[in-house]
């Protein structure tokens, strides 16, 4: 047992160390990138065409990136020649999207009083996304009350949502936090976001695979961005 609890920890490191190896190779990919542009022949657009990269993979990657720069993939868009994993000591997969792509959340979270001309657009934008996604607007609505001021439960296009009544009536009971989100996790908190409206956000995932998913990666959705003043 104790072999096995050592053997256990030290893959927990390594794997570790591969995760932040991955994040400071990302990271030094963004710090060489032009600001003034964004297009797909960008490395850090492609980074997930390279698959799930090992040590050896990644130490060739920052190779082809000093001698090439950065835009790697340039007029041939093609992936580098890297090679073969030969230790079996993990993998990471990267991955960079830019979160500007998405909806911001956080443009729901108004005063109960501000439902101005803006709000009401934004709102009809989430109301069509909702719709094509197949997501129940009750669940827009429980979004809004969660996200807004004060408790709004007698607006008319708050129905479905619910206030702290629901939460509190629970069996592990909450109050809704009445501020912009800070986090897309939050999600799993809010009335009607269970794992099957989750994972409607994941064109590639299912219900069952929710528990163990970061919904700051789904498709659609992001808490970055301000609310309306």
């Amino acid at each position: 047992v104790e072999v096995e609890l050592t053997d256990n920890y030290a893959n927990n490191v390594r794997a570790y160390h591969l995760a932040l190896s991955g994040l400071q190779f990302a990271r030094a990919i963004l710090e060489q990138d032009d600001p003034a542009s964004d297009g797909p022949s960008e490395l850090w657009y492609g980074l997930n065409a390279f698959g799930c990269v090992s040590p050896e993979q990644l130490l060739a990657m920052v190779k082809t990136v000093a001698e090439e720069g950065p835009d790697l993939f340039g007029e041939r868009q093609t992936v580098p020649e890297i090679p073969a994993d030969s230790t079996g000591s993990g993998c990471v997969k990267l991955s960079i999207v830019d979160e500007a792509r998405k909806l911001p959340l956080n443009v729901l979270a108004v005063h109960a009083n501000q439902k101005d001309t803006l709000f009401e657009q934004w709102r009809t934008i989430f109301v069509n996304l909702f719709a094509e996604l197949e997501i129940d607007e009750d669940a827009l609505n429980a979004l809004i009350d969660w996200v807004d001021s004060e408790d709004r439960e007698n607006e008319a296009y708050e129905n479905g949502g619910g206030e702290d009544e629901y939460y509190q009536g629970l069996q592990s009971p909450y109050q809704t936090p009445d501020r912009p989100l800070e986090v897309p996790g939050e999600l799993r908190l809010i009335r009607h976001f269970t794992c099957e409206t989750l994972a409607k956000l994941f064109p590639e995932k299912e219900c069952k695979d929710m528990p163990d998913t970061d919904l700051g990666t789904n498709e659609y959705l992001t808490s970055y961005g301000e609310p309306l003043s």
